[in-house]
C-alpha cells in the first residue's frame, strides 16, 4: 500500500501545491492583508488563489509562497514604514542624571526593560503617548538642540518644560 496523495493545485508559475497548502496560503495572505487594511471578507474564498497572490505581490512586493516558508510576516514591515501602526511613543529616562530617551514602541514596559540591561542607572518611563512612528519623528525634530546620541536627549530647556519637571 503507497501513501494517499493529497489533491494538487496549479498556481501559474509556480507548479503544484498541496490543497492542505493552498488553504493555508489562502488564510495568510487573507490575514496579511487585513491588517493593513485590504479587506476582502467572505469574498477570499470566491477569488481565485493567482487573484490572491496577485494582490499579495501588489502591495507587499514579495512572493507569498516564499514569505510562508521562511515565516515572513510583511504586514509588520509595511505598517511601520507607512507609521500606520498605532503604539506608543514614549520618553524613558532618569531624572537626576538628566538623559531620556524619545522612542516608539508597542510595548514601552517591556522597551524599558530592554533599555535598562544595557544603562548602568535607574531608568522609568516618564511620559507615554498613543502614536506612531511619525509623532516620534516630529518629537525628535523639535527637541534636536537637545539631542546628544541617536534617541537620547539631555532634560533640560523646552524638553524639561513639556514634561513638567
Amino acid at each position: 500500500m503507497g501513501k494517499k496523495k493529497g489533491k494538487n493545485i496549479r498556481i501559474r508559475n509556480r507548479g503544484r501545491i498541496k490543497a492542505r497548502q493552498s488553504r493555508i496560503l489562502r488564510r495568510c495572505i487573507n490575514n496579511e492583508l487585513k491588517i493593513i487594511g485590504v479587506n476582502i471578507g467572505k469574498k477570499s474564498y470566491t477569488l481565485k488563489l493567482v487573484k490572491l497572490i496577485d494582490l499579495y505581490k501588489e502591495h507587499f512586493e514579495s512572493d507569498p509562497i516564499e514569505d510562508m516558508k521562511l515565516n515572513i510576516k510583511p504586514s509588520q514591515d509595511y505598517t511601520l514604514k507607512r507609521g500606520l501602526f498605532n503604539g506608543f511613543v514614549y520618553v524613558i529616562g532618569n531624572i537626576e542624571f538628566g538623559f531620556v530617551k524619545i522612542g516608539y514602541s508597542t510595548n514601552p514596559n517591556k522597551r524599558l526593560s530592554g533599555i535598562q540591561t544595557g544603562c548602568p542607572f535607574k531608568l522609568e518611563i516618564l511620559k507615554v503617548y498613543n502614536g506612531n512612528l511619525q509623532l516620534e519623528k516630529a518629537l525628535h525634530k523639535k527637541y534636536k538642540e537637545y539631542n546628544t546620541n541617536g534617541e537620547w536627549f539631555r532634560l533640560e530647556g523646552k524638553l524639561k518644560e513639556s514634561l513638567n519637571f
